[in-house]
């Protein structure tokens, strides 16, 4: 088998979160066809149980603690230098002189980078590298400065300049640059189009086994009450943003419909915004929990009331895929195409945004078949559009011939 390297920002195991679900199958994509070498950070004692799997799955890895002080630091030295802080906040000696020492040892010449912030370690060494920016972090970054208010918002535009910057310049350097749908490619395109011609899509996908309808697990709710469930990394911020929406807006109207329905925040590390709104009676959060596919096999509906969407969000996938109706914003809606086409309600973004939510969540609570009908189709359609293998078949396309013979060590 040949050698490759594989940077990601963040370990790409287990797949319990966004971004790791998608490193996670592009590792998994690469153990099958290449030996390994796998270089990331952790940013969670959690993670730390997770290393064997990965010492199993590569032929050689390294693993790195990502230190908060020790980013605040490097954050403030790229601060000085002008540097995007999202990429200096990676930037470790460490780091580098394993990826040198390891493409020197093992004559590697291709590389895959998980987020622009890992391209530094690939820089002086001479590769031919496939990144994968996913979404386009920078326009994240435009949008955190529009809401909020100064200095941070100062802050934040001028690290979506810095970054906007960095992700060019790495675009240039790569053979080509994916992201996780065309129109975040057209963004970027529109962004910087001085690396339009190096950049490209590969969209998501989902396990439709693990994200199945008919799992065999007890409900986690402790009464029949509709449930409906918002699930997510919860001290993000579009996400924390989404359920404040949610509850202080759209969650008034519905139960004023229908008074007993409750609603499920279901994520790791809820931010404190996130704890507020936990009453015990109404809004539910749950902190990090051992599997979501209960709660979401045993809730009413999905709602993913985004409205700083970046790329295709995996809770939608996992959802449909669960067979749930799902409700949306528009803005979250169009990374899976017209969503006027697809199996899901799709609510117009505007200033009745919230009264449209509301009235479309309600209407699939109290009409049963139709929510049913609904999820059934959002099943068959993630099963035959949003499998892993159809969405990473592009890799093969970009990386050298690879031969199956022999194990992966």
């Amino acid at each position: 088998m040949q050698d490759i390297l594989y940077l990601a920002h963040r370990i790409p195991y287990p797949p319990n979160k966004g971004d790791k679900v998608r490193s996670y199958n592009i590792l998994e994509y690469l153990t099958q066809r290449y030996r390994v070498h796998l270089g990331t950070f952790v940013d969670h004692p959690d993670d730390w149980q997770h290393v064997p799997a990965l010492k199993e799955r590569c032929a050689s890895v390294q693993i790195l603690p990502l230190s908060r002080w020790q980013g605040r630091l490097r954050c403030l030295s790229g601060f000085l230098r002008g540097q995007a802080l999202s990429v200096a906040w990676y930037r470790d000696a460490e780091m580098q002189r394993w990826v040198d020492a390891t493409v020197a040892r093992h004559h590697i010449q291709s590389c895959v980078i998980f987020s622009a912030a890992m391209q530094q370690f690939a820089d002086q060494a001479k590769l031919e590298t496939v990144l994968d920016l996913v979404d386009v972090d920078s326009e994240k970054w435009r949008r955190y400065a529009d809401d909020h208010a100064f200095p941070l918002s100062w802050v934040y535009r001028r690290e979506a300049a810095a970054l906007l910057r960095y992700e060019s310049a790495s675009a240039l350097k790569s053979r080509i640059t994916l992201l996780s749908t065309p129109a975040e490619a057209a963004l970027l395109a529109a962004r910087a189009p001085e690396c339009a011609h190096k950049l490209g899509s590969m969209q998501n996908g989902v396990d439709t086994q693990r994200f199945a309808p008919d799992l065999e697990a007890a409900s986690p709710y402790p009464n029949q009450r509709p449930v409906m469930i918002f699930t997510g990394a919860m001290d993000y911020w579009p996400n924390i943003d989404a359920v404040r929406w949610f509850t202080s807006d759209i969650l008034p109207l519905i139960r004023a419909q229908q008074p007993d329905a409750v609603f499920y925040i279901v994520g790791s590390n809820p931010h404190a915004q996130v704890r507020a709104l936990h009453d015990g009676k109404t809004v539910f959060v749950t902190g990090t929990v051992p599997s979501i596919q209960p709660y979401l096999q045993h809730s009413t509906l999905a709602v993913v009331p985004i409205r700083i969407a970046r790329g295709i969000q995996n809770k939608v996938l996992e959802a449909m895929a669960m067979a749930k109706a799902v409700i949306v914003t528009t803005e979250c809606a169009r990374a899976l195409g017209d969503p006027a086409q697809l199996p899901l309600c799709a609510v117009a973004d505007g200033t009745n945004a919230a009264a449209a939510f509301a009235v479309q969540t309600v209407t699939l609570l109290q009409q049963h078949t139709q929510a049913k009908n609904l999820g059934q189709q959002a099943r068959n359609f993630v099963q035959n559009e949003y499998n892993w293998p159809t969405r990473l078949g592009i890799l093969d396309t970009l990386l050298p011939a690879h031969s199956t013979q022999g194990a992966p060590k």
